[in-house]
């Protein structure tokens, strides 16, 4: 080792005889703690089952930050633990640096866990030139390598929508509202307080889950953290008033509002927060002020503080965090895009059946299914994938069977009845889906994307149009295509037509049924929300690439 380096060990023996229930090992997953919050990495390998990965971490003479990985992660399911508290910017680099430690070192799949998401207060341009880092952040930590990130409570929801890999953002409602419940005996005639407009959702979600009263503190803030003017709205008169926010910082928020609450006529307060960064004096304010209690969650270590505040107290959410991981070690992984057809597909039936799906967004037209880690699990290049346990498949058809047969319950029978003359009728219709139907419309789908086709020919109308009529027959004798309820094939030829009528639109007078058929489909709730934008996008894309090859020919 190198004279100028300075080495910190940052895996923590599992306490096996600590007070936390030990639960069932789980197989094929390191979890590793970067240097910001081992407390809460351990609890969460405890409840695991396991122990904590083997991890050095380093920091040279110049500041930067080098880090080992000390122990085998071919093949696993790892797990990295680091929250954006302490030196932010150091152990941000410390995640990204060992996230891509463990992805060069050929884990199977790397997710974040981030308790605190740092950053997410500048998740917007508040002014010209502002940066929106938050978005910058979620680059870093997809480039990094990681496949998912876990999270709490973050404190702008749209931040989940800067990632290109599945974001869990976990909410310690429950949490909260178990601890009220525990801690709060007149808890039933107390009123839930939002210190500002910005937290009211939160707030009434929890009010409604206890069904209690609530409050909100309206206020003008001119700069930042601090307050021109104050009004309650609400009663809090000889009752407990409970605040609840995302995150405690300067504290000048949560003080002002005690004192606002008092002055109202509030008997007890008390401050619940999911974040508490308390920075500065926010420790002599809180200690200074007229609350009964200052309630955070342990997203970041508050040793210190507690010993410095008698009033703060904490809740333990490594329980979430471990069911958290629990819940994605067992979630299929699907490789998938929103204007694909068999991708929606399977979303669909997945939704059904309850099944929660990782979901990695793969982009078609930049080839990302060509990669040899995909093209070794899926050697057709096709979207979508499942992948389950080092299990893959590649078929949508394959797929929804694999998951009913998997995941299906009894109200779910409809969908792929035990009677062996329906399964063959619905077996057929699936056949009918990717030997005819889906093959019309892969037809139009290539040349387009290859750059060649500028318009619909005759040939392709004719083809499309044969398969309407051959589906309008289907539909003789039955309401959906195989019987007189939805089935596996309704779903999956729904989402091949939704393209094909956004391209060549059903003539009802030619085809009632077929337009009946595909009007019911269209008002299924899983129809709306997960088929209806994906295929308004896929129609879309084909015909603007369409128009766009129309021009270039013209040059």
């Amino acid at each position: 080792m190198r004279t100028d380096e300075k080495e910190q060990t940052v895996n923590v023996k599992s306490d096996k005889s600590s007070d936390n229930k030990q639960e069932p090992r789980m197989p094929n997953i390191k979890v590793f703690t970067g240097s910001s919050h081992p407390d809460i990495a351990k609890k969460i390998a405890d409840r695991l089952g396991i122990d904590l990965g083997r991890a050095t971490t380093k920091k040279f003479s110049n500041k930067e930050t080098n880090v080992e990985i000390g122990e085998s992660v071919r093949g696993e399911d790892v797990y990295i633990v680091q929250s954006g508290c302490g030196e932010i910017n150091d152990n941000l680099m410390e995640l990204l640096i060992m996230i891509n430690a463990c992805k060069i070192a050929s884990a199977s799949r790397v997710t974040a866990v981030i308790p605190c998401f740092p950053y997410s207060r500048q998740d917007k341009k508040e002014k010209s030139r502002a940066p929106i880092t938050a978005k910058l952040l979620a680059n870093l930590i997809s480039v990094s390598g990681a496949d998912h990130v876990i999270t709490i409570d973050l404190h702008a929801s749209q931040i989940q929508g800067f990632f290109n890999i599945p974001v869990d953002n976990l909410y310690a409602e429950p949490a909260i509202t178990k601890w009220i419940k525990d801690n709060i005996p007149e808890w039933k005639s107390s009123v839930m307080v939002s210190p500002d407009a910005g937290g009211v959702k939160r707030m009434t979600s929890i009010a409604d889950n206890l069904d209690i009263d609530f409050a909100i503190i309206h206020k003008e803030r001119q700069k930042a953290n601090e307050e021109d003017s104050t009004v309650l709205v609400g009663d809090v008169r000889n009752r407990t008033a409970i605040m609840v926010d995302d995150l405690a910082d300067t504290c000048d928020t949560i003080v002002k509002g005690a004192e606002k609450l008092r002055e109202a006529g509030a008997n007890k307060i008390y401050a619940i927060l999911t974040h508490g960064v308390l920075a500065g004096n926010a420790i002599d304010k809180i200690n200074n002020s007229c609350l009964e209690a200052l309630v955070v969650t342990n997203t970041i270590p508050q040793d210190k503080h507690m010993k410095q505040c008698p009033k703060l107290q904490t809740i333990d959410i490594s329980v979430m965090l471990a069911e958290a991981i629990r819940l994605v070690k067992m979630s299929p992984l699907l490789y998938k895009t929103d204007g694909s057809p068999p991708a929606r597909t399977v979303m669909m039936v997945a939704d059904i059946l309850g099944v929660h799906l990782d979901k990695k967004e793969i982009n078609p037209v930049l080839r990302e299914q060509d990669t040899p880690e995909l093209t070794k699990k899926n050697p057709m290049r096709t979207i979508p994938l499942l992948e389950e346990d080092n299990f893959c498949l590649a078929d949508s058809h394959a797929i929804i069977l694999y998951l009913f047969e998997k995941y299906g319950k009894t109200q779910h029978q409809h969908l792929y009845p035990s009677d062996m003359r329906k399964r063959a009728t619905i077996n057929q219709m699936l056949f009918f889906d990717c030997g005819v139907l889906f093959p019309r419309l892969r037809s139009i789908m290539g040349p387009t994307y290859g750059g060649k086709l500028t318009g619909l020919s005759k040939s392709m109308i004719g083809n499309v149009e044969d398969a309407y009529r051959m589906l309008e027959t289907y539909l003789s004798e039955t309401l959906y295509l195989a019987d007189d309820v939805i089935t596996l094939a309704d779903i999956s030829i729904m989402t091949t037509m939704s393209t094909l009528n956004g391209l060549i639109p059903i003539n009802e007078k030619t085809y009632p049924k077929l337009k009946q058929w595909f009007n019911n489909m269209s008002q299924q709730e899983y129809c709306k929300r997960i088929n209806e934008p994906g295929s308004k996008l896929h129609v879309y894309s084909l015909k603007t690439i369409m128009e766009n090859n129309k021009q270039k020919s013209k040059l």
